[in-house]
């Protein structure tokens, strides 16, 4: 049954996709570093790499809505602790001053953390994380650019909602599709 609803869900989200006009239609990649902390987390401890790609589904001369999925994989490594962070989340993004060169967004997400705390005990586990963010983009042509965000995620752990997770994104930005 599951297997059905992924499919069925599936399709829908093929045809809404290839049913928006071709002018609309724009996909991007980015890659880039990152640094996220829990509250009271010195930034300098967890470091590590992200990459995202998105779709656009519309677009207005002031804002364009986009899915995106991100991944991110961040890991400590101090005398007292050692973990590692492999995120991944999807969701919804929004754009705005959209025929600008610089163009603020905002987004919500819902995703997952797998981590893996070596020191000072071996745990490892898969939290639910909640959350959102907001950024921005500089277009340097039409196909290259440059991104700053911030995601705010709070995970839960074993039925419990635990500290909040702040993340800066620094990446490059490679689009393609229709103007």
């Amino acid at each position: 049954m599951k297997k059905l609803s992924a499919i069925f869900w599936g399709a829908v989200a093929l045809l809404a996709l290839t049913s928006t006009a071709a002018s609309a239609q724009v996909a991007w990649v980015s890659g880039g570093y990152t640094v996220q902390g829990w509250r009271g987390d010195n930034w300098n401890d967890f470091q590590g790499f992200g990459a995202d790609f998105g779709y656009r589904f519309h677009k207005t001369s002031r804002t364009a809505g986009a899915f995106y999925v991100d991944f991110s994989r961040n890991a400590i490594s101090t005398d007292i602790d050692e973990e590692t962070d492999t995120a991944v989340v999807g969701g919804f993004r929004e754009f705005f001053l959209t025929d600008k060169r610089i163009q603020p967004f905002a987004h919500a997400s819902i995703g997952n953390m797998h981590w893996v705390d070596v020191l000072p005990f071996d745990d490892r586990g898969n939290d639910l994380l909640l959350g959102g963010g907001f950024g921005a983009m500089y277009k340097i042509t039409d196909a290259w650019g440059a991104k700053a965000q911030w995601d705010f995620w709070k995970p839960r752990e074993d039925g419990v909602w635990s500290d909040p997770i702040s993340r800066w994104y620094f990446a490059a930005v490679y689009s393609w599709g229709g103007k």
